[in-house]
C-alpha cells in the first residue's frame, strides 16, 4: 500500500513538474528592454480607472507609448556619458574659484 502511494505521489510530482505554466508573455522587445503583457494590462487598467474617455484602439496607443519609452531608455543608455568623481570635483573646484 505504501509503495503504491509513493509511486502515485512520484508520478503526480513528475506530471506537475513537467506541466508548464505561463506566468507572463513578452509582447515587445526594444534593444535589451522587454514589455510584458502584464505591463500593458496594468497601464490599460490604470487608464480605465482614471475615468478618461476610452477610445477603440486604446491598447494599441498604450503599447505605442510603452515602446516609445523603451526606445528613449535604450537611446539614453547609448548616449550616456560616464564621468568619474575626480572630474566632477575638479570642475566644481574650478568653477567655485
Amino acid at each position: 500500500m505504501k509503495i503504491r502511494l509513493l509511486v502515485f505521489i512520484n508520478i503526480l510530482f513528475c506530471f506537475c513538474a513537467s506541466a508548464q505554466t505561463v506566468a507572463d508573455k513578452i509582447i515587445a522587445k526594444v534593444d535589451n528592454h522587454i514589455i510584458l503583457k502584464s505591463d500593458l494590462e496594468m497601464a490599460y487598467m490604470s487608464y480605465l480607472s482614471s475615468g478618461q474617455k476610452v477610445e477603440d484602439n486604446l491598447r494599441c496607443q498604450i503599447l505605442q507609448r510603452l515602446v516609445f519609452e523603451k526606445m528613449l531608455l535604450a537611446r539614453a543608455e547609448v548616449d550616456s556619458v560616464s564621468v568619474d568623481e575626480e572630474q566632477v570635483t575638479s570642475q566644481l573646484s574650478r568653477r567655485m574659484d
